[in-house]
């Protein structure tokens, strides 16, 4: 969930003093350096605020299976009732957080991947919001990461991945998505 500048509170004093840090270290050649070494932009202080949630409950979580391909995740495998009882509890604490006017506001957007768990919690969330008419925006890259081999296979298996990324954020045993890959390609 994306509030525009204009909409949102006026920053903390945490936010001003990361801000006031960030300043001073490219004020004194840091970025430079950066730059120089890895060839890419540093962070900039965010103009917005967001607010990221899960998915509600899913059909394959409550069977207990891996979905990670669009192939099957984009088509079927949406929310359980218990899921979009959650996505709706969610979207009633963001509407008592925000106040009316902000949840009012046309500069919110609730984006979320095109898979069919996602879209569906977007919605039921737009809906608690008061803001039914309006649909998510859709963003393939916010797509969870691709399990490869173990695709809806049992979702126990999440932790034999987990256990080699502790060691290697780069491998791509079973077919994996490489959890360094993820990074970018939901940041872009």
């Amino acid at each position: 969930f994306r509030l525009a500048p204009e909409q949102a509170e006026e920053e903390s004093s945490e936010d001003r003093r990361v801000a006031a840090t960030l300043e001073a270290a490219e004020n004194q050649g840091f970025f430079k350096d950066m730059l120089l070494e890895k060839g890419k932009l540093p962070p900039l202080p965010l103009k917005n605020r967001y607010f990221a949630m899960r998915h509600g409950q899913s059909e394959a979580n409550a069977a207990g299976i891996i979905v990670s391909d669009p192939v099957n995740g984009c088509p079927k495998w949406g929310l359980t009732p218990e899921g979009r009882d959650q996505a709706a509890a969610s979207g009633n604490s963001l509407r008592q957080l925000l106040g009316e006017d902000r949840i009012k506001s046309e500069s919110l957007q609730v984006v979320c991947s095109d898979f069919k768990r996602t879209v569906e919690t977007a919605e039921v969330l737009l809906e608690a919001l008061g803001r039914k008419h309006e649909k998510p925006v859709i963003c393939a890259g916010l797509r969870e990461r691709f399990f490869g081999k173990l695709e809806l296979g049992d979702h126990e298996r999440y932790g034999d991945v987990w256990a080699i990324d502790h060691d290697n954020d780069e491998h791509t045993e079973f077919g994996v998505e490489a959890a360094s890959a993820v990074r970018p390609r939901t940041t872009a």
